[in-house]
């Protein structure tokens, strides 16, 4: 950390190597999920952030096949919007971290403890975060479509499409 003092004033200036811990990161960002708290978790993606859902409903594995958001608007609104809206409470269990041994990439294993509409929604969830510095920049959920199907009360193989 570097001390700049200018006309009086000390500023703390600091580097991406100075980032808070991967894992703080995203036990932050998980802990951020449960408290639904949107400005918080938008300050850790990145402005051109990609989250992308690879198990869709469909069943298809083409590219192109599943959701994808490009950039932190999208993402909050297709995405923290969406579920902030759907589900209550939002929360994980049996959480199971692996960070990469450079930082750079966390993979959360962990059970989901969450309602939709007042009905339990238990699903197997395993996250993958890229990060840069103290940012998301790429996140790939990966559930059980089938079970997200059941509780949401949609279906599952070719009629589907990605949303």
């Amino acid at each position: 950390m570097k001390r700049l003092v200018a006309f009086g004033v000390t500023l703390m200036i600091t580097s991406p190597a100075m980032a808070r811990p991967a894992e703080a990161l995203i036990n932050d960002w998980l802990t951020a999920q449960a408290r639904k708290d949107r400005p918080a978790l938008a300050a850790m993606i990145a402005e051109d952030a990609v989250f992308e859902y690879p198990f869709d409903r469909s069943g298809k594995t083409e590219a192109g096949s599943w959701r994808v958001y490009r950039g932190r608007d999208a993402v909050l609104k297709n995405y923290l919007d969406v579920a902030f809206a759907r589900l209550d409470p939002i929360g994980w269990t049996e959480r199971e971290m692996t960070v990469s041994a450079d930082g750079k990439r966390v993979f959360v294993e962990a059970l989901g403890d969450m309602a939709i509409n007042g009905v339990p929604y238990r699903n197997r969830y395993v996250l993958r975060f890229d990060i840069k510095g103290d940012r998301i920049v790429h996140m790939k959920e990966y559930l059980n479509p089938v079970t997200s199907a059941i509780a949401t009360g949609t279906t599952t193989g070719a009629e589907s499409t990605p949303r």
